[in-house]
């Protein structure tokens, strides 16, 4: 029985199930919503590590405790917004009335921080690698059937 990791457990699933609400997905994305809470809660500051962990700056986010590094929040987005990938050019995309982009859910970011993860609506329903996005994170026009 330890207290503080059954604490934490519980703030990130709280945190899961608040995005998936917030984004009107199912449980089907349940993974991807505790992935991404728990990639926001290792860059948050907490008074744990107030409290044990002080450094010049002020206080330590987990993040930086074990990598060294300060943490960068410029990739973090709202969770579940639509994603647009521009498709490359090509044929398909210069031919008069063909889309320029996919339409996409954002899931989270890569492993390697250095792409975002959408998740396929449109097309075969699948997890993707994405580069070249831009995001629609207000959601007013958020209509999906994926719950």
């Amino acid at each position: 029985m330890n207290p503080l990791a059954e604490r934490y457990h519980r703030k990130i699933m709280d945190l899961a199930n608040a995005m998936l609400y917030h984004a009107r997905l199912g449980i089907a994305f349940w993974e991807h919503a505790v992935r991404h809470a728990v990639y926001l809660l290792n860059r948050i500051p907490m008074k744990f590590h107030a409290k044990y962990f002080r450094t010049k700056d002020g206080t330590p986010t987990a993040h930086e405790l074990i990598t060294g590094q300060k943490a960068s929040y410029s990739r973090v987005r709202v969770w579940g917004c639509d994603m647009y990938e521009r498709l490359p050019s090509g044929r398909k995309s210069s031919e008069p009335g063909s889309p320029n982009a996919r339409k996409m859910i954002y899931v989270g970011v890569s492993v390697d921080g250095k792409s975002f993860l959408g998740y396929d609506v449109e097309g075969a329903h699948t997890r993707r690698d994405c580069f070249n996005v831009e995001f629609d994170e207000s959601m007013k026009n958020r209509v999906n059937n994926l719950r």
